[in-house]
């Protein structure tokens, strides 16, 4: 619905409804943590980019359909930072009980490994292309 609301507003900015369009499919995509990250700060980076050139077109500015876009946005990053920050306790809580006997000794017989947390941090701060 954002990708077809802009493209009503500027047809020079196609660049970047694309560059939001294949993050958001690459988000989709994601099976480990890292790439989520990676995935999920792309996102973020390119929709940044499209509605800081958005905010320069007043009718697209105003328009109550692209206000409502931007609030459930804005929703849907709180509701992501919780989300991770629940995965990253219970990854934290599962690493923690791999190391204490006997849990450790199950563990290692039943192959259980120590999983990765999700840090979107780290993705922005690697400046990986993925």
């Amino acid at each position: 619905m954002l990708i077809a609301l802009c493209q009503q507003y500027i047809e020079p900015e196609n660049d970047i409804l694309k560059k939001v369009a294949q993050a958001n499919a690459r988000t989709g995509m994601s099976t480990f943590p890292r790439q989520a990250a990676r995935a999920h700060t792309k996102l973020t980076q390119a929709l940044e980019t499209l509605f800081t050139r958005f905010e320069e077109l007043p009718g697209l500015k105003t328009h109550e359909q692209f206000i409502l876009i931007r609030r459930r946005l804005a929703d849907i990053e709180v509701e992501l930072v919780a989300s991770g920050e629940f995965f990253n306790e219970s990854v934290s809580i599962y690493n923690n009980s791999l190391a204490h006997l006997p849990r450790s000794l199950l563990a290692f017989i039943l192959r259980f490994r120590p999983r990765e947390i999700f840090d979107d941090h780290e993705a922005v701060d690697t400046g990986t292309n993925d």
